[in-house]
């Protein structure tokens, strides 16, 4: 017996395929959804390269001596200065564990009641382009409540001119954008295997 033959637009959405493309509508949705999200991860990692980002774990070492230790990521140039400040009402005996290696060079300036103002670590780029694989290590007194958070810096060329600002993130707690991204993709492609249930 010859094949039942069904109209075009009585057939489910996802069967239809538009005047010569040779593709159904749910494949296209497909394929261009998977596009955006390809772009949307290349752009979010080209601009993740440039952008300055402090990322941190927090421990204390025994009462109120606690200690920071950061990653940094981003692009630098010879003589660019990120500064990571202290609040004044609560940091205290800055130390500078001398960390960073050859590519940089950090010391801090205490919290100054008399100013006022905040501690600061500074870690200042002695090439372009330095290694960011070194962790930095901060100790300091602090006499605020709970656990030491997030901070503020600010990043300034050697004319001071500021470049860049933002606060330090938990390294327990930051989400990789990327992995975002890649959560949009597999629900993407979820929807791609609902449509082709209705085939």
């Amino acid at each position: 017996m010859p094949k039942a033959m069904h109209h075009p637009l009585t057939l489910p959405l996802c069967e239809r395929a538009l005047p010569g493309s040779g593709l159904n509508p749910g494949r296209r949705f497909f394929r261009y959804s998977l596009a955006i999200v390809l772009l949307c991860i290349v752009a979010a990692s080209v601009a993740k390269a440039d952008s300055v980002s402090v990322a941190y774990t927090v421990s204390q070492i025994s009462g109120t001596e606690w200690q920071y230790d950061y990653r940094v990521s981003g692009s630098y140039l010879a003589g660019d200065d990120l500064a990571i400040y202290f609040p004044l009402a609560t940091s205290a005996n800055l130390l500078d564990l001398g960390t960073g290696g050859a590519d940089w060079s950090t010391f801090v300036f205490q919290p100054d009641p008399g100013l006022p103002a905040a501690g600061e670590f500074d870690m200042v780029a002695n090439l372009d382009n330095p290694s960011v694989m070194p962790v930095f290590e901060v100790q300091f007194r602090y006499s605020g409540a709970g656990v030491p958070g997030p901070q503020a810096f600010t990043l300034y060329d050697p004319n001071f001119d500021v470049l860049d600002t933002g606060s330090t993130q938990s390294a327990t707690s930051a989400i990789p954008e990327p992995a975002s991204f890649l959560l949009l993709g597999s629900g993407l492609v979820g929807v791609w295997r609902r449509a082709r249930l209705y085939r």
